[in-house]
């Protein structure tokens, strides 16, 4: 088996497993009756959304073990009023998609204007 062949041969088998990581939620997920609306899993996942943002807080604000000092890094900062908007958006709307979209667009304004 030549290189190239070899090459495709690992490409191809990424792909595959990557669409098979992906699709295997929507797989189980499609065989779940999720009509009640009292299920557990449907509160599971109205709670994850707001359980990710604060990881992504978490994980900014503590760097190798210790608080970070926020005022000395305008980067931290800008990221932290972008992460804090963007957690007020996901609130008021109850959705993901356009606060995410959001927030995205206000940390390039802002890090645009402060750095």
């Amino acid at each position: 088996m030549s290189e190239n062949h070899l090459i495709w041969l690992v490409i191809l088998a990424g792909a595959a497993a990557s669409y098979g990581f992906r699709s295997l939620p929507l797989l189980v997920m499609s065989r779940l009756d999720l009509v009640d609306s009292g299920s557990d899993l449907l509160r599971f996942f109205d709670y994850a959304t707001y359980a990710i943002i604060g990881g992504i807080i978490g994980s900014a604000l503590v760097s190798g073990g210790e608080l970070t000092s926020a005022v000395s890094d305008p980067r931290l900062v800008v990221g932290l009023m972008t992460v804090a908007a963007t957690f007020a958006l996901c609130l008021k709307l109850r959705g993901n998609l356009l606060p995410l979209f959001a927030g995205v667009g206000l940390y390039q304004v802002l890090s645009w204007l402060a750095l």
